[in-house]
């Protein structure tokens, strides 16, 4: 068990800011760094004004898709405080997730980018971002577990924190960082070794929505439908469309492979 006293704030002058706002632009500069590294090695050379652009619509969709399903997560708050939905405070990864993957699918589509190639370049990055975000959590309290009798819990101690006081908790927090740099070890180790294209990317969404379902049966969150959470039937309809995808298309290349090597 393991204690943290520290304020989700601190001050830079007379400003305040949040570690959870910290933690975002880690994860995004992460992402966007290492995205931008792996885009290169792999010999897509794209412009630094197009980088730039791609960079641009990557925060829009994750902003705009991480705050509306904050919203969503929280819709009874906001039917009874319907001014505060527009606000820069209160963001879920999983719908960054999704808004950012629209955002880039669309902006590639507009411009006759090959899609899959830039996905499977973005995974590794992708997900070492948002395991970085979880340090914001840590600290905050915000996304904390249910109360624990484990050995390996946490306690906050601040009053200003989001999660309870004094009380031993689940770190959901921690599970969240660890799973995130395993599976970001594992998409390293196969960048170059999945076949075809688009395979990288959809063992990033299988990782991802695998290891989010499992934290969150030990995470405090509003429930909507059998106990369950917005975001774990987002992770369930997730995992029913990318584990069948990746095997189909994994197999359809061994099948062409084969072929090939026949004619050959």
């Amino acid at each position: 068990m393991f204690q943290i006293n520290i304020s989700p704030y601190f001050q830079i002058g007379s400003r305040e800011i949040s570690w959870a706002a910290v933690g975002y632009i880690l994860a995004m500069t992460i992402t966007i760094v290492v995205s931008i590294l792996e885009l290169r090695r792999r010999g897509i050379f794209l412009k630094w004004s197009e980088i730039l652009y791609v960079c641009i619509v990557f925060i829009i969709g994750a902003f705009i898709g991480g705050r509306l399903f904050y919203i969503l997560d929280n819709l009874n708050y906001y039917i009874n405080y319907p001014s505060r939905i527009i606000n820069l405070s209160g963001i879920v990864i999983y719908g960054a997730v999704i808004g950012s993957i629209a955002a880039i699918t669309a902006y590639l589509k507009i411009r006759g980018l090959p899609l899959w190639k830039h996905r499977d370049a973005v995974a590794p990055g992708s997900m070492l971002g948002m395991s970085l975000y979880r340090f914001g959590c840590i600290v905050s309290g915000c996304c904390y577990g249910l109360p624990s009798t484990s050995s390996f819990s946490v306690v906050y101690l601040s009053h200003e924190c989001y999660a309870p006081t004094n009380i031993a908790l689940y770190p959901t927090q921690e599970y969240h960082l660890l799973l995130g740099l395993a599976a970001f070890v594992i998409l390293w180790i196969l960048r170059d070794k999945l076949k075809p294209d688009g395979s990288l990317f959809l063992l990033w969404l299988i990782l991802f929505s695998a290891g989010d379902l499992a934290v969150r049966f030990f995470r405090v969150a509003n429930t909507i439908v059998f106990n369950w959470q917005l975001a774990q039937i987002i992770d369930v309809a997730m995992l029913l469309v990318t584990i069948p995808l990746l095997i189909t298309q994994m197999l359809r290349y061994q099948t062409q492979q084969k072929i090939s090597n026949v004619n050959s």
